[in-house]
């Protein structure tokens, strides 16, 4: 049986860690695809160049059976046509040429935002939510995967944290009482090449937390006592109105904002999971709330 693996996103946060966990002797041939050009020279990879909307850039080097796992995303600020493009988009083009190619399995990267029940403006989630959907509608046999908040050192979720609880008063958007269960970088890593070597791909979904659930409040509170050594400073500040107004700037001041209405979901949302059982590797997700911050 064919051992080989075609991975998009390995140049991301999760990605890094991600190469780092494999085992590259269990595979007959690991291919990256490499639109930016910072995974030249990776030992024990193969390295293609190409863009994931134009699968004539790498479609060829897709090889029959293979396992292609697709990480690669647009996260952060965008307008919804770009969360649409690079997410869904660009992930049922890559479905198309796995599927050409005679792909055996596919294994997506999603996130916990797409259950999240109030999410107006999120484009991001619901362009997660769409690429879900071509997957599931597919007819490759495929796992997703949700992860939480994933945390770790230099952390693109963390460093937007750190910004708003070292701020002189810490805005707390709807009271921070909504839960989070951050699962840290190296323990999701794990998680999925133990995914990928043990679990079957019979079209489930997996959210994936780590081992403890809190407040967004007091994970604030955490990160400010470790960042300032200061305890208080909060100021509850309204959701709701607060989004209302980001969503009626956001279309001609977007490049100028810290952060959009739709990144706010989290404050308006639990973003929780239940732990995988042990048999399905929930004994990789272990790493405390203290040691991720």
């Amino acid at each position: 049986m064919n051992q080989s693996l075609f991975i998009t996103g390995g140049s991301g946060y999760l990605g890094r860690y991600f190469l780092k966990a494999l085992d590259v002797d269990m595979y007959d041939k690991i291919v990256l695809l490499d639109r930016s050009g910072t995974l030249a020279h990776k030992a024990g990879f193969a390295v293609h160049a190409g863009d994931l909307l134009d699968p004539g850039s790498y479609e060829n080097v897709i090889e029959e059976g293979a396992t292609v796992i697709h990480m690669a995303a647009l996260t952060g600020k965008g307008r919804r046509a770009e969360h649409f493009l690079m997410n869904k988009v660009a992930t049922e083009r890559l479905l198309g040429a796995a599927i050409r190619k005679g792909a055996r399995r596919f294994l997506f990267l999603s996130s916990i935002a797409v259950e999240f029940a109030v999410r107006p403006g999120y484009h991001y989630a619901d362009a997660k939510l769409a690429a879900e959907q071509a997957v599931q509608s597919s007819g490759i046999d495929h796992l997703i995967v949700r992860p939480t908040m994933i945390f770790g050192p230099e952390a693109p979720v963390m460093q937007g944290l750190s910004k708003l609880a070292t701020a002189p008063l810490v805005p707390l958007f709807g009271g921070g009482s909504h839960q989070c269960q951050p699962v840290h970088v190296q323990d999701m890593a794990r998680w999925l090449v133990f995914a990928l070597r043990s679990l079957a791909f019979d079209n489930s979904i997996y959210s994936v937390a780590g081992p403890e659930a809190l407040s967004l409040k007091n994970l604030l509170r955490m990160i400010r006592k470790k960042e300032t050594g200061k305890d208080g400073g909060f100021l509850n500040w309204p959701l709701a109105p607060t989004r209302f107004l980001l969503r009626l700037i956001e279309s001609p001041l977007m490049k100028f904002m810290p952060l959009t209405s739709g990144q706010l979901a989290t404050f308006a949302n639990d973003s929780t999971a239940a732990l995988m059982a042990q048999e399905q590797g929930g004994h990789f997700l272990k790493t405390p709330i203290t040691e991720m911050i």
